[in-house]
């Protein structure tokens, strides 16, 4: 039976029985020196009591062994490291290629917020599914619900590519599968997949959710070839949040709380892309508290938007748009706003179109607007620093590309992508339905 380390008390009384008068002494030469415990536990359902005798080197190791459970768990949550592949001119150009298709498509809210732009920066971690559990890297994105990975039945190019994890059904001891015969297709901005809907084991960080229901991909569009990652693993939640997998996982902890925490870090160049972190936050990674937005969309993982601004130094506001809304979205490499809104922004920048995309003078990055987002009540202020992109050629040339993009479909709605969240650390509270925002702290 586990029991919350948070209410577990233990009342220690010692005494030592022994003939020899120097025992305080030499005590781990004693072999009848006794440590009298008297435990008491204490679930909020039950409590238990109990006197026992133990050796030191019992009592030693239960202290040991109770300090790190706690340590692992109840101080710093499940953490997930997340990695990145660097950002390349051949990544960018094959990006902004297999999104524009998404640029072209309407958005609203009964329309599921696809995943886009994975080929310019991807951030990944390590799950397992099945027993013995098979090893996959999926993308953790809060902008889509569903977990996929490939099958070893599917034959599409994106599944040959060498060196991707597929899912050996045949392998597992726990797959279960009842409706195996009928295939569902899954539409992302880069692409889509097609797979049936099994259960197995998931195994995250060690810890083992039985039964979870995911998809086995028989078929990838092509957009998914050449990418780092396995699959997919949806954060967002319909309906309700108790099949939530971090809300399992969080209460087969013993958690009161069911949260996330997003971290990334700010270089292109470094493959450590950050960290996810489940049932906690890490406050280490962030300055001052945390501002709370509710969603204003259950499961979407949006937020209300006052307005969007620039300013340029301490002299001119320019206000850009009102009363829209902002969807965060950790599969997304940019912020993808409404055409007129980008446009203008590109205007206020003086930026140049490179191949697709606009791209500025490297020397003038110091000198560009502040582009705020107002969420509710509170400020959120992207430098120039932050949201321009410093890509470096095959030829050695430095380019710096806007980490805006053009959503033509959209007239209130925005994508918070990376270039957002590389910010700013963000905490998904499933409880309270609630996002929490602070400015992230980088080395």
């Amino acid at each position: 039976m586990k029991y919350n380390p948070m209410n577990l008390s233990i009342n220690v009384q010692i005494f030592i029985s022994s003939s020899q008068k120097q025992a305080w002494i030499s005590f781990f030469m004693l072999k009848n020196f006794k440590i009298v415990l008297y435990l008491k536990f204490s679930t909020g359902v039950f409590s238990f009591s109990k006197k026992m005798k133990v050796s030191c080197f019992l009592f030693l190791f239960f202290i040991y062994a109770y300090h790190a459970k706690c340590a692992s768990i109840t101080q710093s949550g499940i953490r997930i490291p997340l990695t990145r592949n660097p950002l390349t001119v051949d990544r960018l150009k094959s990006a902004k290629a297999k999104s524009r298709s998404f640029y072209t498509q309407q958005l609203n809210q009964d329309v599921e917020i696809p995943l886009r732009d994975n080929k310019l920066l991807s951030y990944y971690g390590p799950i397992s599914i099945g027993t013995p559990p098979q090893n996959f890297n999926v993308v953790f994105d809060t902008g889509s619900y569903d977990l996929w990975v490939p099958s070893t039945l599917c034959k599409s190019q994106a599944c040959l590519d060498p060196g991707r994890r597929l899912y050996n059904r045949t392998t597992s001891k726990t797959r279960q599968c009842k409706e195996c015969k009928s295939e569902e297709k899954i539409k992302y901005g880069t692409g889509w997949m097609s797979g049936v809907r099994s259960t197995d084991t998931l195994t995250i960080d060690n810890v083992q959710i039985k039964n979870r229901q995911f998809l086995e991909a028989m078929q990838e569009a092509d957009g998914f070839v050449g990418e780092p990652y396995d699959g997919i693993m949806g954060l967002r939640y319909k309906n309700t949040v108790s099949n939530h997998i971090v809300t399992q996982i969080c209460k087969q902890l013993n958690y009161v709380v069911s949260k996330f925490s997003v971290y990334l870090t700010n270089d292109p160049k470094n493959t450590n892309g950050g960290e996810l972190m489940l049932c906690d936050e890490d406050k280490t990674k962030y300055r001052g508290e945390l501002n709370y937005a509710s969603e204003y969309l259950s499961g979407s993982w949006a937020v209300v938007m006052k307005k969007i601004s620039l300013r340029y130094g301490n002299e001119r506001v320019q206000e850009l748009a009102t009363d829209g809304s902002g969807f965060f979205d950790t599969g997304s490499s940019f912020v993808i706003g409404p055409g007129k809104y980008v446009k203008a922004i590109y205007k206020a920048l003086n930026s140049t179109a490179l191949e697709g995309d606009m791209e500025v003078n490297c020397e003038t990055i110091h000198k560009l607007p502040n582009i705020t987002f107002r969420i509710q009540a509170q400020d959120y202020t992207l430098a120039g620093r932050d949201y321009i992109l410093k890509i470096t050629a095959n030829d050695g040339k430095l380019h710096c590309i806007v980490g805006f993009a053009s959503n033509v479909a959209s007239q209130k709605q925005w994508i918070l992508g990376d270039v957002f969240l590389r910010k700013y650390y963000t905490v998904y509270d499933l409880n309270k339905r609630r996002i929490g925002l602070a400015e992230s702290i980088h080395n």
